[in-house]
């Protein structure tokens, strides 16, 4: 029994990695693409400088419905752009295509720490700054003695401020930090120490000792 099918659609292109930017380096590229009827057969990628220099192509191998291959961007300079073209082929003959555009980044982000600088008490303010060359957002996460508090994606070139409760953690000399990474995962972090003061100061009245978690006011008269 011989089954022939109609397939009149062309396969579809879903997600092409990297997007964005790119690291002047050598890059695994990943297309994601289906085709219902009667299946993709080949995915083809080629990328050039978008200055007419000369086309590179590949062939990406299959696995599933992902499409795996290695491009070389090494030649391309900071901030340097390279264009891309999919084409995906179905059995059919069918095909489709799709074209982007990369940027080539090589730059870490800068990451400045503000506050705190010294102490820290149970309910602390973190301050940093995070800028970048190209990119328009980064993801940052701050750190209290390496334990993640939170993560947050904070605009290029501008100042964050987190509030966060460190009743869990014990008092004494700690090391609080911001890490930063931009889009193609280029990362900076740096650190600070500080001393960690959770605890109210204790006063003491002859046998009569008193700890307070807010301030006391205490009249004595003689």
């Amino acid at each position: 029994t011989l089954t022939i099918l109609n397939d009149a659609s062309a396969p579809t292109i879903s997600t092409v990695t990297p997007s964005g930017f790119v690291r002047a380096s050598t890059q695994s590229v990943m297309v994601n693409a289906t085709d219902s009827e009667t299946g993709v057969e080949t995915i083809t990628y080629t990328y050039n400088n978008c200055n007419g220099g000369a086309n590179t192509t590949l062939t990406l191998l299959s696995n599933g419905s992902v499409f795996i291959g290695t491009a070389n961007f090494s030649a391309l300079g900071e901030g340097a752009r390279a264009c891309y073209t999919v084409r995906a082929s179905n059995r059919a003959g069918e095909n489709s295509s799709l074209n982007g555009e990369l940027v080539v980044d090589g730059t870490p982000p800068i990451v400045s720490l503000l506050e705190p600088t010294n102490f820290a008490s149970e309910l602390a303010n973190f301050k940093f700054s995070a800028s970048d060359n190209l990119a328009t957002t980064l993801t940052c996460s701050i750190t209290l003695n390496g334990t993640v508090l939170e993560t947050v994606t904070v605009a290029n070139g501008t100042q964050t401020n987190l509030t966060k409760d460190l009743s869990t953690f014990s008092e004494g000399q700690r090391l609080w930090g911001a890490t930063c990474l931009d889009g193609v995962g280029l990362s900076t972090s740096q650190v600070m120490p500080i001393i960690l003061d959770t605890q109210s100061p204790m006063i003491s009245i002859g046998a009569l000792s008193i700890r307070r978690t807010r301030p006391t006011t205490f009249t004595f008269q003689s």
